[in-house]
């Protein structure tokens, strides 16, 4: 989804979040936590509640320069496909 999205200029001054204490919210079985830290880092942990499947934990570190990097090489990769010239001569 983010691929399609592309990538859009925004204007206006950006706020950045940088939680100072934790952060814990709930909506029924689910619980989202914000921890400070000095970089970003997405982690989760589902809990299956079912025999036989107990739980998983997954934590992704996301370095900023490579991330836009990564952005950058899909959006040249998708407008190189949506141009290219068999496209527009056939």
């Amino acid at each position: 989804m983010i691929k399609e999205a592309g990538i859009q200029p925004q204007e206006g001054k950006r706020e950045i979040f940088r939680p100072q204490e934790t952060v814990h919210v709930e909506v029924g079985d689910s619980l989202a936590v914000v921890v400070p830290s000095d970089s970003l880092r997405i982690s989760c942990t589902i809990h299956y509640g079912k025999p036989g499947l107990d739980a998983q934990f997954l934590s992704l570190a996301i370095e900023p320069k490579r991330l836009r990097r990564r952005f950058r090489r899909r959006e040249r990769s998708r407008c190189t496909k949506k141009y290219s010239t068999s496209s527009i001569t056939g």
